[in-house]
């Protein structure tokens, strides 16, 4: 039997939990140095500033190598004003990558699919 719940209570939706998309980031090359992966899983949490402190959705991930993934986490300042990534906008990426796991799972995005 389901419990009853009040139709007026609101559903709270936290961050995305993917770790087939983990996966499928961390086949990839690193968005700065190209190199070839396996790469690491970037969570751009730096974006995002409401978000400081708590966890960010795994749809919103790049990849990263090692040695890259170290560098911004060491300097974030410079690489989100561009000065270590001038032709990479992380959001974007992020989102084409989510986009593209979606796809090759055939599935929808909720955000775009108006749900």
């Amino acid at each position: 039997m389901l419990p009853k719940t009040n139709s007026r209570s609101k559903v709270k939706r936290g961050p995305v939990r993917d770790p087939k998309h983990l996966a499928y980031v961390r086949q990839w090359r690193c968005c700065l140095c190209m190199q070839r992966g396996p790469s690491e899983a970037h969570h751009i949490r730096e974006c995002f500033p409401r978000t400081m402190g708590k966890r960010i959705g795994d749809d919103k991930t790049i990849p990263l190598c090692r040695v890259c993934h170290a560098h911004v986490h060491l300097d974030s300042r410079r690489f989100w004003d561009g000065l270590l990534s001038p032709n990479i906008d992380p959001i974007a990426t992020a989102a084409r990558m989510y986009e593209r796991t979606l796809s090759l799972r055939g599935e929808a995005n909720p955000k775009r699919s108006g749900r």
